[in-house]
């Protein structure tokens, strides 16, 4: 049985640097004062994104969507236009598993907004298309979610913006050089 003092496991929950120092014992080179920075900068960078999330799905929420939903419609509707994208190029795109996609699209053809039909030039595969009412939604809410995303991130300016893409493309970096590696 859980404490009652103990907070719930939520990204927004993770330790501060004082906290982290009394966790230095799993640190497996010490938990010097850079070790502790970085963990604290990993943490905060899973604690943003998380709160990020939830926001955009909050927002989505009251038209049915989420933010991959959301994401999946936009990226049909801006790939495949007349012709239809593919799973697999749709998976490409999003950068996430083809299991994913079929879900994403399971989901949105149960909604009507999306529809699979057979690719007139490979009968063995198959293309997704956005239903009218899967780019009347789109068209929709595109601009609401481009003036949303700018009011967020408002707050920087255009070389804190550069600065922060470029910081987030090293860590792509390092996490594509982690792939395959466990725990």
């Amino acid at each position: 049985m859980a404490n009652n003092n103990e907070r719930p496991f939520l990204f927004q929950n993770l330790p501060r640097a004082e906290a982290l120092k009394e966790l230095a014992s799993f640190c497996p080179s010490g938990a010097n004062k850079d070790t502790i920075t970085a963990v604290e900068a990993y943490n905060m960078l899973l604690e943003t994104a998380s709160t990020l999330m939830h926001h955009l799905n909050a927002g989505l929420s009251g038209h049915g969507l989420t933010q991959a939903r959301f994401r999946t419609l936009f990226v049909t509707y801006r790939t495949g236009r007349d012709n239809g994208v593919s799973p697999c190029e749709l998976a490409k795109i999003m950068r996430v598993e083809r299991a994913t996609i079929t879900s994403l699209v399971d989901g949105l053809e149960r909604d009507g907004l999306a529809i699979r039909k057979p690719d007139p030039e490979d009968r063995r595969s198959i293309k997704i298309h956005l239903t009218p009412r899967g780019r009347e939604v789109t068209l929709a809410l595109a601009p609401k979610r481009m003036k949303h995303m700018m009011k967020i991130i408002s707050v920087l300016s255009t070389d804190e913006c550069k600065t922060l893409m470029s910081i987030l493309d090293k860590l792509e970096k390092s996490i594509a050089s982690q792939e395959g590696t466990t725990l």
